[in-house]
């Protein structure tokens, strides 16, 4: 699976998920815009909620992240 591909299908697993992903992503975005920092800072929550989802994505689909050189901050944005 190409890099791209793997962050595309991380992000929608989150969108579905997480309740009110799309809310929160949202909000996470005006506050990173606003302070200029990172999710893990604008909204832990949501952050923790999804290191937990891709963990559970890449447990069940035998996934190792760091292969692909690829973090959740990575997955929120999109790159």
């Amino acid at each position: 699976m190409a890099r791209e591909e793997l962050i595309e299908t991380l992000y929608n697993y989150c969108a579905v998920m997480i309740d009110h992903f799309n809310l929160k992503e949202f909000l996470a975005l005006e506050t990173i815009d606003r302070d200029r920092c990172p999710l893990s800072m604008a909204n832990e929550r949501l952050y923790n909620e999804m290191e937990s989802a891709i963990s559970d994505y890449c447990e069940d689909n035998e996934i190792d992240l760091e292969e692909y050189d690829i973090d959740t901050e990575d997955i929120f944005l999109g790159y």
